[in-house]
């Protein structure tokens, strides 16, 4: 972006994942979760200040699509095969 790298990172442990987010002051971004079920997300503790941050947020075919502000975020959550039925 214009005031910064926006960085991702991420692991896969079984059906956990585990991603890190940067986004720069000023700065929004979309993020997605991929695998990511959105009640699961609405109801996990470890999300708690991604959606705090989120602006929008949405279940879609890859997963959960957030458009977050700047911050930084560490996420974990379950990796759902049938996403889209899940829940």
């Amino acid at each position: 972006s214009l005031y910064g790298m926006i960085e991702t990172g991420w692991r896969r442990k079984d059906s956990t994942m585990h991603m890190h987010i940067l986004i720069p002051a000023n700065t929004t971004a979309m993020v997605v979760l991929p695998g990511a079920n959105l009640q699961a997300v609405l109801d996990n503790p470890m999300c708690e200040d991604l959606r705090a941050a989120a602006q929008i947020m949405e279940q879609t075919a890859e997963g959960v699509q957030l458009e977050i502000g700047s911050g930084e975020y560490t996420v974990e959550y379950c990796i759902y095969e049938n996403y889209e039925s899940a829940g």
